[in-house]
């Protein structure tokens, strides 16, 4: 490792871009991955941008997927290949329960290919699954499945209109 082992003493933050090599600036504002165990599992071509957060196990990201930044992507998640999320999207797929609200439990939520997420748009643990080729608007809180080949939009999201594949 030589000089940049000094990176890699605190188990919990890899500073990681996987589109260029580390830059002076960068430690400034890194990117922060966290890490458990590596159970975070990258395809080739993955970007990420500036602050993004990974959750601490079992999140795979599919081949030449890009993740713009101030994206927060919870544990139990699987993206898939192509993907665009974009800057502030929250993918939580963790919920408590309302009655005793230190029990947490999680569900695991998969996105398809060929997805793109608008910027700002939160995918809770009951949605569970985001279809392949779908488009999530700006904005929107995703809370139900979301079946292949629709855009949907709005807090709750709704189907808005149906895509050509």
């Amino acid at each position: 490792m030589g000089k940049l082992s000094f990176l890699f003493r605190n188990p919990g933050y890899v500073f990681y871009n996987l589109m260029r090599p580390l830059f002076f600036w960068d430690f400034l504002s890194p990117v922060r991955v966290l890490l458990a165990s590596s159970f975070v599992r990258f395809g080739s071509g993955v970007y990420l941008g500036p602050s993004v957060h990974l959750g601490e196990k079992n999140v795979s990201i599919g081949s030449h997927a890009n993740i713009n930044p101030n994206v927060r992507i919870g544990a139990d998640t699987r993206i898939g290949a192509r993907v665009i999320i974009s800057e502030g999207c929250v993918i939580n797929p963790a919920e408590h329960d309302l009655v005793h609200r230190e029990r947490f439990f999680s569900r695991p939520v998969t996105v398809g290919d060929n997805v793109f997420f608008g910027a700002n748009c939160i995918v809770i643990a009951r949605a569970g699954s985001i279809g392949d080729n779908a488009v999530i608007g700006a904005g929107a809180v995703v809370t139900k499945p979301v079946p292949r080949n629709v855009m949907v939009a709005g807090n709750p999201a709704h189907v808005v209109r149906t895509l050509n594949p």
